[in-house]
């Protein structure tokens, strides 16, 4: 392998052709399960910030923190296995539970949250979270992972809710502002094929009726002119807050930034 390193948004790195034809089918497929599972995950414990009395859980949880997360691969299952701290509130004090699990999922099935096994359970010394780590926490990255999970291919995590969104691309010189559908084939045209995983996300804008997120993506992908490709991705993300927490994707700005050249070694953020 041989690295070329430019003054260009895009690295470089070139293999043989069939190592390329076998990395863009299994990293896209990669990124579209791990993406799928991880927001089913924040989806599950943003349900648990909202409920004060939760069975195999603490009661009154005042913030949960993700220690660890490791996906692995069986023949029939994927497993996300987790290591997470919650703090409670318990005869007017908090406490820290250590809780260690593995979430179960068929990504063969619609309904493909198969179960939770719970691995360990155990009180610690109490653990100060930053208060950051709430509910909105996890519901600004459930919709982050679908959005990311919809961009590698799984269209169906949001129907039609985001058909009527605008997209504003600026890729180097080359821009484009329009429909969503018409952007992305656009990136493709671009960019060419690849995967996107999430590496931040902030919010810059919150209000009763709508919310603003930058969200800084890893891409890896084959190019149009047969080379693998690493870029970094910054997306500004427009919503309108609907009933039961969940948003209407209005507007998409995203622009390339100069590529981090090190290794990313967490599965989630």
């Amino acid at each position: 392998m041989h690295t070329i390193l430019k003054a260009s948004f895009l690295i470089f790195l070139y293999f043989p052709n069939t190592v390329l034809a076998n990395y863009a089918v299994t990293e896209k497929s990669y990124a579209k399960n791990l993406n799928t599972i991880v927001a089913s995950v924040m989806g599950w414990y943003d349900k648990l910030m909202n409920n004060k009395h939760t069975n195999n859980y603490p009661d009154n949880i005042q913030s949960i923190q993700i220690i660890d997360t490791q996906l692995n691969k069986n023949k029939e299952h994927f497993i996300l296995v987790t290591q997470v701290h919650f703090n409670y509130l318990h005869n007017q004090q908090i406490k820290t539970k250590q809780i260690n699990e593995n979430f179960v999922f068929d990504l063969n099935k619609n309904n493909n949250f198969i179960k939770i096994d719970r691995l360990e359970s155990k009180e610690i010394d109490t653990i100060s979270t930053p208060s950051t780590f709430d509910k909105d926490h996890y519901q600004y990255r459930n919709f982050a992972y679908k959005w990311l999970a919809y961009l590698n291919g799984n269209t169906a995590l949001f129907e039609n809710k985001i058909n009527n969104a605008k997209h504003q691309l600026q890729i180097g010189a080359k821009q484009y502002q329009g429909t969503l559908s018409a952007a992305l084939s656009k990136h493709k045209e671009w960019m060419g094929v690849g995967q996107y995983l999430l590496r931040s996300i902030e919010v810059i804008k919150n209000t009763k009726d709508s919310l603003r997120i930058v969200l800084i993506i890893r891409w890896n992908g084959i190019t149009n002119k047969g080379k693998l490709g690493i870029a970094k991705i910054e997306q500004t993300v427009d919503m309108k807050k609907e009933m039961g927490g969940n948003y209407q994707l209005l507007n998409i700005k995203e622009r390339l930034l100069l590529p981090d050249m090190g290794a990313w070694d967490k599965l989630t953020c």
